[in-house]
């Protein structure tokens, strides 16, 4: 009997140990295809590539109509997916909503099951508003052109003048023409909270892929976020940071501090009070956190934390300490509603009489999250 071929599609790192993850114990009558950007690929480890019987490459660098590099890339794509539009019984795409989603979705979502893999919890549509601009003409132009449905750009009401300039926390994009049936979207997380956008939960067992056993370092690593980090940041978030800052100083004195700046967003300089050792944002974040083992992970509302926390790091998350506005306390409580088990700090004093490193003598060990077994298997029945 021949076998069924499955692509998997990534964006990013996470979404390429996501997907591995799920399928490292999976036996089924199937072969699996790998999809993702060159340097993802050309960067991973060979023992994880050596999972996919074919590997293909493409350039991230897509959406602009007014680049001709960027629309050659393109159509190198769409010329690769007519190609193979008939070759896939399953696709699996690790982002819900992007412009790589649209374009597979034009060539394959008649002949294949598709599903997608997304973070956080959606906000609800009756908390957004539509507008548009320049740009959500020229994104119409080219999934027009080229994917299987543009998308309506929201963001969360009130909008107010010059809102543009908060683009980056409020807004949100929405299918015109959704690919996906309802029951084929899975969020990564667990039952453990009161949101829901109705989507199903999984949590893969990602530390079935990092099986080195050695010990917790003696460090903490801050994820560098975008400087300032919410529109409505002040010296009010800044005063409140910088004593949170000096408290991790003096309760994990003689521990290492490390700083993970995102590329051309944060400001190094804001951190300099914990005289932190800077890593490159060019590398993986996966291979630096399995690298470093740091006993300790914290953000104000990275992402990161998350995936610290699935990889099995103890992480935390600060934001609730910070005063913001109820508008963006919205968007980062549905965020981080998944039932990560990174911790949503609560108040400081959490922070002053709890010992949130991990213990340098505790081993990274087997973790007890839920799997969800024979996934492939399940979907390709």
């Amino acid at each position: 009997m021949k076998k069924k071929q499955v692509l998997i599609q990534v964006n990013s790192t996470y979404d390429f140990y996501t997907f591995l993850a799920i399928i490292n114990k999976s036996k089924g009558n199937f072969v699996l295809n790998l999809l993702g950007p060159k340097e993802i690929i050309n960067n991973s480890p060979k023992k994880f590539l050596r999972r996919f019987n074919h590997i293909y490459k493409y350039n991230p660098n897509l959406k602009n109509l007014l680049s001709i590099h960027s629309l050659v890339e393109t159509i190198k794509l769409s010329l690769w997916c007519i190609k193979n539009k008939k070759k896939f019984s399953l696709v699996c795409v690790g982002a819900y909503r992007n412009e790589v989603t649209s374009i597979l979705a034009k060539f394959f979502v008649k002949n294949s099951k598709f599903i997608a893999i997304k973070q956080g919890i959606d906000v609800p549509k009756d908390k957004y508003e539509e507008f548009r601009n320049l740009r959500t003409l020229h994104d119409y132009i080219y999934f027009k052109i080229f994917g299987y449905s543009s998308f309506e750009r929201e963001r969360l009401k009130p909008i107010y003048i010059n809102s543009y300039k908060s683009d980056y926390f409020f807004s949100m994009i929405r299918w015109i023409n959704d690919p996906f049936k309802k029951e084929n979207i899975y969020t990564v997380g667990l039952e453990t909270n009161n949101l829901s956008d109705n989507r199903n939960l999984i949590l893969p067992d990602y530390r079935s892929l990092f099986k080195d056993k050695k010990e917790f370092t003696k460090s903490i690593l801050f994820i560098g976020e975008r400087t300032p980090m919410t529109p409505y940041w002040s010296n009010t978030q800044d005063l409140i940071l910088r004593r949170i800052f000096k408290l991790f100083l003096k309760k994990y004195s003689g521990y290492q501090f490390y700083l993970r700046p995102r590329l051309k967003l944060t400001n190094n300089n804001f951190y300099k009070i914990l005289d932190p050792i800077i890593l490159d944002p060019h590398q993986s974040f996966d291979e630096q956190l399995n690298q470093l083992k740091p006993s300790l992970v914290i953000s104000v509302k990275s992402t990161a934390s998350k995936v610290a926390a699935y990889y099995g790091f103890n992480s935390i998350i600060l934001y609730n300490l910070l005063k913001l506005k109820d508008k963006e306390l919205l968007h980062l409580n549905y965020l981080f509603g998944d039932g990560s088990p990174a911790i949503i700090v609560k108040n400081e004093q959490h922070l002053k009489t709890k010992n949130l490193a991990c213990n340098s003598k505790k081993s990274l060990g087997k973790n007890d999250f839920i799997k969800l077994n024979d996934f492939l298997q399940l979907k390709m029945r």
